[in-house]
């Protein structure tokens, strides 16, 4: 019987690494959403932020166009991993149906009449108890 990855026991320094990773991510994105936050509540109140002051013109275009280019670099990144799970994963098709199962089937492999059958399908709750014969 085949087990799920995740049913396995996983080396400790790579579930340190991918919590690590977790929290370190989370921070990162809790704390751009308070300045996101806290940004817009200033300007709602038109209190002027004295943390970031800029003499001239060049440091906000400076500072936007390094914005513009770090925000391309992720987006390109962002494409070029999911085109290569595209080509290497897409048409992969891992999951598998069952096959419909007809009357004489389940009559055939639980040794039960059809009546029986009949009944359990109109039962809202029906008990099986399998034994090693596979019969009821």
């Amino acid at each position: 019987m085949d087990k799920n990855i995740i049913d396995n026991k996983q080396k400790q320094k790579k579930v340190f690494f991918e919590r690590l990773l977790t929290i370190t991510g989370w921070i990162f994105m809790l704390y751009n959403a308070i300045q996101i936050i806290a940004t817009i509540i200033l300007w709602i109140f038109s209190i002027r932020n004295t943390y970031y002051t800029f003499e001239d013109n060049v440091e906000v275009i400076y500072t936007f166009f390094i914005l513009i280019i770090l925000a391309l670099a992720i987006f390109i990144i962002i494409i070029t991993w999911s085109t290569y799970n595209l080509k290497k994963y897409g048409k992969l098709r891992r999951r598998k149906f069952a096959k419909n199962v007809s009357d004489e089937d389940i009559i055939t492999y639980f040794n039960i009449t059809e009546e029986k059958l009949k009944s359990m399908k109109k039962d809202r709750i029906i008990y099986i108890n399998k034994n090693i014969d596979k019969k009821l």
